[in-house]
C-alpha cells in the first residue's frame, strides 16, 4: 500500500492516473436486470438503474430517452405508442415515484425528484362511467392495456434545476420553470414560474428564489 506521503511528492500526472483509477473502481457492474432495462428506451450508458427503478415504454425505444449520470429509483413509463418521456442529465428520480406518459412528459438537466412523487400528463380514466366500466373489463376480463382515446392528457414540461419534494403531484398540462422548488405534498394543476417557490394544497406562491 503506497502511504499518503508518496502522493504528496508525485507527479502530477500520477495524481490524475491515481485519480482516474478510483473513478473507475467506483464504477458498479450492471446486472443482467440493469441491461434488459436499458432495451426500453435510449438509456446513456451512464445512466444508473437501481433496484427499485423500472423503465416500461410502449412506444418506439427512442421516445424514451434519459440523459447522462441520471439515477433513476422510481417508475418511468410510456403508455401509448404516440406518448414519449424525455429525461435530462444528472437528474434524481426518487423511489416510489410515478413519471407516466399518454402524450409527453419532458423533464430538464440536474432536476431533484424526491420519493413518491406522481408526474402524470393524463387523467388516467375517462371521466364517464360506461367507458371506465369497459377500461375494467380491458384490464381485468380481457388482459389489455387501457384505449386512452377517451382520456384528458396534456403535455408536461420541467425545466432544469428544478426540485419536487416528496408525495408532491404534478398534473397534466403543467410548466414548471427553471430553478423552481415545489414543497412536499404540493398539488400542482397550474404553471410554476422560474425561480419561485409553491407549497400546498391548492398550490399557492410561498416566494420568489435567488437565480
Amino acid at each position: 500500500m503506497i502511504g499518503e506521503w508518496f502522493w504528496k511528492i508525485a507527479d502530477p500526472l500520477l495524481l490524475r492516473l491515481r485519480s482516474r483509477l478510483e473513478h473507475l473502481d467506483d464504477v458498479r457492474p450492471s446486472t443482467r436486470r440493469e441491461d434488459a432495462l436499458r432495451q426500453a428506451g435510449a438509456i446513456a450508458p451512464t445512466v444508473r438503474l437501481l433496484p427499485e427503478g423500472s423503465l416500461s415504454n410502449l412506444a418506439a425505444r427512442d421516445r424514451l430517452a434519459i440523459g447522462d449520470y441520471t439515477n433513476v429509483r422510481g417508475e418511468v413509463r410510456v403508455l401509448t405508442p404516440d406518448a414519449s418521456i424525455r429525461i435530462g442529465r444528472d437528474c434524481y428520480i426518487g423511489p416510489q415515484t410515478r413519471i407516466w406518459a399518454a402524450d409527453g412528459i419532458t423533464i430538464g438537466d440536474y432536476v431533484l425528484i424526491a420519493h413518491g412523487v406522481d408526474i402524470l400528463d393524463h387523467d388516467s380514466h375517462s371521466l364517464r362511467a360506461d367507458q371506465r366500466r369497459e377500461e375494467a373489463r380491458d384490464l381485468f376480463e380481457r388482459r389489455v392495456e387501457i384505449d386512452f382515446t377517451h382520456v384528458s392528457m396534456r403535455r408536461i414540461v420541467i425545466e432544469d434545476d428544478v426540485w419536487i419534494g416528496a408525495k408532491s403531484t404534478i398534473l397534466k398540462g403543467v410548466h414548471i420553470g427553471r430553478g423552481a422548488i415545489v414543497s412536499a405534498g404540493t398539488m400542482v394543476t397550474k404553471d410554476v414560474e422560474a425561480f419561485t417557490l409553491v407549497a400546498g394544497n391548492p398550490m399557492r406562491v410561498v416566494r420568489q428564489l435567488e437565480p
